[in-house]
């Protein structure tokens, strides 16, 4: 948790740190207990946040089995799994496996009433339609990172706001 925590503070040295130490064996050290799924959310986090492909892959490779489900431990809820395939996914440049996944994510958090993990699978979707690079993806895209960007302010999420904002403003055509 703390590397994803670095990762979201942009404490990149730190987060490096601390995901390379746990790549070094393509995270096999880390027991398969009830925090493993939630663990491994937030390595994929960091992976995606510092562009790691090698972590990647080898993230989305244990990753992958669990696309269904929700990662979650008794006291920390980290959403749909599909969420941390998408982020993955597009780490590694599998723009329409992204985009998959995070459409699997976005339907089960709507399912689950979480507009947060909506928000965030939002701003994941549109960054990788943008990344995909088609022209009749950019008007979804801006829709999905204003939808982001609101929900984040409504509930103060400072960090996803000025990302949504920051992603909306380099793709506006106006800037």
């Amino acid at each position: 948790m703390l590397a994803n925590v670095y990762s979201q503070d942009d404490a990149d040295e730190n987060a490096r740190a601390l995901l390379d130490e746990a790549a070094a064996d393509s995270f096999a050290r880390l027991p398969q207990d009830f925090l493993w799924l939630v663990g491994m959310a937030n390595y994929a986090e960091t992976a995606a946040h510092l562009g790691d492909a090698g972590a990647a892959a080898a993230l989305y490779e244990r990753l992958e089995p669990w696309g269904g489900h929700v990662a979650y431990n008794v006291v920390h809820v980290k959403g749909s799994v599909e969420h941390y395939l998408g982020l993955l996914a597009a780490t590694l440049g599998r723009h329409d496996r992204a985009i998959e996944h995070f459409t699997a994510a976005a339907e089960a958090h709507e399912r689950m009433g979480a507009p947060l993990f909506l928000a965030r699978t939002q701003f994941g979707l549109a960054r990788s339609l943008l990344a995909r690079g088609a022209a009749e993806d950019a008007a979804r895209a801006g829709e999905l990172l204003e939808s982001a960007a609101a929900t984040a302010a409504e509930l103060g999420a400072a960090t996803l706001e000025r990302r949504a904002t920051a992603t909306a403003q380099e793709r506006s055509p106006t800037r």
